[in-house]
């Protein structure tokens, strides 16, 4: 069997368009999907290598801050907790010319959801000038007892609101020593 030349050149054209095509499926695609999937990859690890990172940075604040806390108030004692945080505001509202009408912390504390951590709540009410209420509130969101105001209500005594009535419901927290932790789980 003898091929002319226009048809060698036709078989030899489709024997490389064949093996172009081979190689283009078989060889070549399967090449670039690995190298996108592992440039994905490689992102992924990079996002999730400055996610720990940055975990790692707040970390360190977070246990200076918790050390922090520590060192102004934060205990395992409930009762000292109470007669700090009782002293403080008794001190803060003399300071501030606040006449405290009722200061009461809540007869049952309660565990929050993170182990190791228990919360106490403060009703108090009192009364004052409104500068000498700002200066007042100013003190116990800026104190370094771990405080929160829960609740707050403000209502003026009079129509030119030079006297104010206040209405506050502190929380503040505590941890939880090992054995109430573990008769509070059972």
């Amino acid at each position: 069997m003898d091929i002319s030349k226009r048809e060698k050149y036709i078989l030899i054209a489709a024997i490389v368009a064949i093996a172009f095509l081979f190689g283009d499926r078989y060889i070549l695609t399967p090449i670039l999907k690995s190298k996108a999937e592992f440039s994905q990859e490689l992102k992924d690890a990079q996002n999730t290598l400055s996610q720990r990172q940055q975990l790692l940075r707040r970390s360190g604040a977070i246990e200076g801050e918790f050390e922090r806390l520590r060192s102004f108030g934060l205990t395992e004692d409930i009762q000292e907790l109470e007669s700090s945080v009782l002293r403080y505001i008794r001190n803060s509202s003399q300071e501030c010319n606040v006449r405290l009408s009722s200061l009461q912390p809540d007869l049952a504390p309660t565990r929050i959801e993170m182990d190791g951590i228990g919360k106490m709540d403060f009703a108090l009410s009192a009364s004052g000038q409104m500068g000498a209420i700002s200066h007042f509130l100013w003190k116990i969101e800026t104190s370094n007892l771990p405080l929160l105001i829960v609740n707050m209500q403000l209502g003026s005594s009079d129509e030119i609101a030079s006297n104010m009535n206040l209405q506050l419901r502190l929380s503040s927290v505590y941890l939880l020593n090992q054995k109430e932790g573990d008769n509070e789980k059972r």
